[in-house]
């Protein structure tokens, strides 16, 4: 979402990283990408973040307040204990994670983290409207509902006893308190008289996960996974801006993460791209403003993975094309079969393999990856896991080493 980018495609070269950022890794998001809150600035926008970033933290430079935001409350890493906020460095190493800008936010120390997110959002939306006349982009990334799961207090518990594991009944009740975030967002909004004039976008980043009581039911797979259950996720916009016969209606046409980024510029704000930016973003502000589920995006990129490199640390290739959808789990399977191609349209819960019966479709689409993105992927780089990141080094404070 926020580079408006998948991947490699035929404009653009692969981000360059293999896989998710760990605390010991000595790269961030590289800094050829221009940012959507970068963007943003150059028409006038005041930008912050409130949660995660979780986009690299060797070097001051990598943070936030150096990459387009105005100002920044969180953590840098994936996930850090709600209460603590102590961040799993390596097998018995923890470090304090929570940041208010470039300074280690102590004060938070044994409050739940919602709520220092929540009172943080709902302040600046009062701020703004108190103090700016600039327009505002809040990026909002909560670690809601996300591990480790034994944080939640046990007031919150009450109602999701019923659950049949401890997992579930933590997950439901985190579910419930993310409710309540975004119904003290959209409140602050209307109580500042700013939600006539707002977009509230909500969306996941990946399917519920087996270990910490997500269920994807009825789809097939969990988190990490390239099967629908991992990566078709809960997403809405709510806005006094839509048409009404746009108003509770569902999109059913294909749409990306990557596609929020010229949704938000050239369709909500109206303003254009430059070409050389080379995005894999589609404007869908038209379709989903009027009501209208035909989507200009006819493919999409999750994992380039062995059909390109041989070398990675994930390996699996994962594509959609129109109704079609290819898997190929490359060195990372233990169910036997390591091809698959779904009719999605016809089969949304992956319950039939055809990669058997329609082997020239699967031959179709492996030539059209090798054409579309191999030719222009950049071999990804493997990040360097260097000491001086750990937290012993720095007075236990998970601070950038660079």
């Amino acid at each position: 979402m926020i580079i408006g980018k998948t991947g490699p495609d035929e404009r653009e070269s692969h981000h360059k990283l293999s896989h998710n950022i760990n605390p010991r890794d000595s790269v961030c998001l590289p800094f050829e990408h221009h940012l959507l809150p970068q963007e943003l600035k150059k028409h006038g926008y005041s930008t912050h973040i409130v949660g995660k970033w979780h986009m690299g933290r060797s070097s001051w430079e990598c943070l936030p307040e150096k990459r387009g935001f105005d100002s920044f409350l969180g953590i840098h890493g994936g996930g850090a204990s709600y209460v603590s906020h102590l961040q799993r460095y390596n097998e018995g190493q923890k470090g304090y994670a929570l940041y208010n800008g470039s300074r280690v936010a102590l004060e938070h120390r044994g409050t739940y983290a919602p709520e220092v997110y929540k009172m943080r959002a709902t302040d600046l939306i009062t701020q703004h409207r108190n103090k700016e006349s600039k327009p505002l982009f809040l990026l909002l990334s909560t670690q809601l509902v996300h591990g480790p799961n034994f944080d939640v207090p046990i007031e919150h518990l009450e109602g999701h006893m019923h659950h049949n594991t401890l997992n579930r009944v933590v997950h439901s009740a985190q579910a419930t308190i993310l409710d309540g975030v975004v119904e003290a967002v959209i409140k602050s909004l209307k109580k500042n008289q700013m939600w006539k004039n707002s977009v509230l976008i909500f969306s996941s980043d990946n399917g519920g996960s087996r270990r910490f009581g997500g269920r994807n039911l009825p789809l097939r797979g969990w988190k990490g996974e390239f099967f629908e259950g991992g990566i078709r996720v809960p997403a809405f916009l709510v806005s006094p801006l839509l048409a009404k016969p746009a108003r509770g209606k569902v999109f059913t046409g294909l749409m990306g993460i990557s596609d929020w980024y010229s949704t938000i510029i050239k369709g909500i704000i109206g303003k254009s791209l430059p070409r050389h930016l080379n995005l894999d973003s589609v404007n869908m502000w038209l379709n989903i403003k009027n009501g209208n589920s035909k989507s200009a995006r006819k493919q999409y990129l999750y994992s380039i993975g062995s059909e390109c490199f041989h070398n990675l640390v994930d390996t699996r290739t994962a594509y959609r094309w129109q109704g079609w959808k290819y898997i190929d789990l490359g060195n990372e399977t233990d169910i036997g079969e390591k091809v698959f191609l779904f009719n999605i349209t016809a089969d949304p819960f992956e319950e039939y393999n055809l990669a058997s019966e329609r082997p020239d479709m699967v031959g179709i689409i492996q030539r059209k990856i090798r054409r579309n993105f191999c030719k222009k992927a950049t071999q990804p780089v493997h990040p360097a896991e260097v000491d001086e990141s750990s937290p012993i080094h720095h007075n236990g404070v998970m601070k950038p080493w660079l």
